[in-house]
């Protein structure tokens, strides 16, 4: 079959959706379907699109669209593009599928232009959400619920038996919460000072990061808390197999959370804000804690402190269990069903 798959979020950029997308093309691609992927183009980065076994288009012009459009067998939005809408409407004869995965149609907001052209056109496709809370916040009642997968040849767990602290990994921007783990983290350490889980290791970057620094600083934080920078592959790995917890702080809604899930795959215990994909990728493998509430995480962050041995390997094996309902295998089985069928 052919599918043409049109995204604005792809490799070489590092991000969730960047992550998901590069296993689903490559899942489909070895299962024998023809793979064209419509990606944006990053002159600042180097990359070599020539290594992978489906096809990429940089930057397509309308032509070039319309073109491909006509040659598929299935149209794939990821995220419903209005750039991209226009030979559905102008030939609609092919299926047409949309996948979503984020809690607006456009910026964090429903209400503006382009949100509520989005809305519209969401009528029409076969649409996939990528949790219960997307569905809900989209207002798609009959989208077919398929989670993200995580790189499971990657995130293992190497069986590490001296971990310890709290460890953070993703951009270091507002809505992720970065401040908000901080000044938890500061109650935690001045609560239980010799507590042998009282360090932090931030792993990530973004425009937060210099006041993320001057508030362990301003707190007296610099012996506890270790800012790493961007990891990738087993560098990253590597790094939390060093910890018992990952932190998820999202203060937003968060439409899933493959990075809780590559935390448990890792034997980490995943902490997580509630009432969204959070919640729901890490089922009651973990903990939740009320979003947005400082002294809520302060207090998970001491429960989970204090597990005993036998509480942590419950967890962990509960976790693995889990982990194993998002390969890419098994994902991919999901999605190609519905884009074949």
């Amino acid at each position: 079959m052919k599918i043409l798959i049109n995204t604005v979020c792809f490799y070489p950029n590092i991000g969730g959706l960047e992550t998901m997308n590069m296993l689903l093309c490559s899942g489909l691609a070895k299962r024998g379907h023809q793979v064209t992927v419509l990606a944006p183009s990053y002159p600042d980065k180097d990359y070599d699109d020539s290594a992978y076994p489906f096809r990429i288009i940089r930057q397509a012009s309308s032509l070039t669209l319309f073109k491909e459009y006509l040659k598929c067998d299935v149209f794939f939005h990821r995220q419903i593009s209005l750039k991209a809408v226009w030979p559905v409407m102008l030939w609609p004869f092919k299926k047409w599928v949309c996948s979503y995965h984020m809690c607006e149609f456009d910026n964090f907001d429903n209400g503006t232009i382009k949100g509520r052209l989005k809305m519209f056109f969401s009528k029409f496709p076969h649409n996939i959400a990528v949790s219960k809370k997307v569905a809900e916040c989209l207002c798609l009642p009959n989208a077919t619920i398929i989670p993200n997968a995580y790189n499971n040849q990657l995130f293992i767990d190497t069986k590490n038996k001296e971990r310890s602290g709290f460890i953070y990994v993703g951009r270091l921007v507002s809505v992720k919460g970065i401040l908000l783990l901080i000044d938890a983290f500061d109650q935690f350490v001045k609560q239980y000072p010799e507590n042998k889980n009282a360090h932090l290791t931030i792993v990530g970057d973004g425009e937060e990061r210099e006041e993320a620094e001057r508030f362990v600083r301003r707190n007296n934080l610099g012996l506890r808390v270790r800012f790493k920078g961007m990891l990738k592959g087993k560098e990253l790995v590597d790094e939390m197999n060093r910890h018992l917890c990952q932190v998820v702080p999202s203060i937003y809604n968060e439409a899933f959370g493959i990075v809780a899930l590559e935390a448990m795959a890792t034997g980490c215990i995943a902490l997580v804000s509630d009432g969204d994909g959070l919640q729901e990728a890490i089922g009651d493998c973990g903990f939740t804690f009320k979003k947005g509430n400082v002294d809520d995480l302060y207090n998970k962050l001491s429960i989970v402190a204090d597990l005993s041995c036998a509480e942590i390997v419950q967890l962990k094996r509960k976790a693995m269990d889990r982990c194993s309902e998002f390969t890419p295998e098994e994902v991919v089985n999901r999605y190609e069903k519905v884009l074949i069928g």
